[in-house]
């Protein structure tokens, strides 16, 4: 008997997990319907461990794997890396925001456009330097 696969079935599980819910942006849905896999691979001899997740072919990215690793210390992840993710066009994990801003003295008025974070799974996938606290989903570049 051979095993199916289910479709979406990563998606359906990150969306109903409750510490990871509240990460998922609006345009998430269709990179984590791409999810094929997700493992997680220790490293003998130590306590550190990569998640790797494995990805069909989609619309978003180009990778085929995204990993990231936690190197542990103390019973406590101090630093990690994770893969570079590959944008085939809009990046999930930003978004363009846009101001008026009005000279005080000309009163004239421009619009100013600023790139800021966005909501996003993908923000997971952010390399974290040296720290004592490390939240996986609250990371910075």
């Amino acid at each position: 008997m051979e095993a199916r696969k289910i479709e979406g079935y990563w998606q359906k599980v990150l969306s109903n997990a409750s510490l990871v819910k509240e990460n998922i942006g609006t345009d998430d849905e269709g990179l984590l319907k791409a999810i094929e896999n997700i493992s997680v691979v220790d490293e003998e001899g130590t306590d550190n461990f990569t998640i790797v997740f494995d990805f069909a072919d989609n619309e978003f990215i180009t990778n085929k794997q995204l990993t990231k690793k936690f190197y542990i210390k103390k019973d406590a992840p101090t630093r990690a890396d994770a893969t570079k993710i590959e944008w085939k066009g809009k990046n999930l994990c930003v978004k363009e925001v846009k101001k008026k801003q009005k000279n005080k003295k000309t009163g004239q008025q421009r619009v100013v456009t600023k790139t800021v974070d966005a909501k996003s799974f993908f923000n997971f996938f952010r390399t974290i330097e040296e720290c004592e606290d490390v939240n996986p989903l609250e990371a910075t570049e």
